[in-house]
């Protein structure tokens, strides 16, 4: 039984991997313009939560709140920003 236990739980884990580059590569650094207060969302971020959203069958207003749990989880020191301008870039991609 313990077994049969340990192969349940082994069928439903998932494992992520977070390459150093694309933890460097999260955050962007470059204003959007002048009078934007805002700074430009990485590619990587954007692309990482609309991966996330769609393998785990997110809504948008839940993506925020899981993918910062799950940094906080693995202690990784990132936070995902807003879902407006995943929202943004989820519109342009089905369109």
């Amino acid at each position: 039984m313990k077994q049969y236990n340990q192969a349940l739980v082994n069928h439903i884990s998932v494992t992520f991997w977070i390459d150093v580059a694309a933890i460097k590569a999260w955050n962007c650094l470059i204003h959007q313009s002048p009078r934007y207060r805002g700074f430009i969302f990485s590619d990587t971020e954007i692309e990482t939560a609309l991966m996330v959203k769609d393998i785990f069958k997110l809504p948008l207003c839940r993506l925020k709140s899981f993918l910062n749990s799950f940094f906080t989880l693995i202690n990784i020191p990132l936070k995902y920003s807003t879902d407006s301008c995943i929202h943004n870039a989820f519109e342009d991609r089905i369109s």
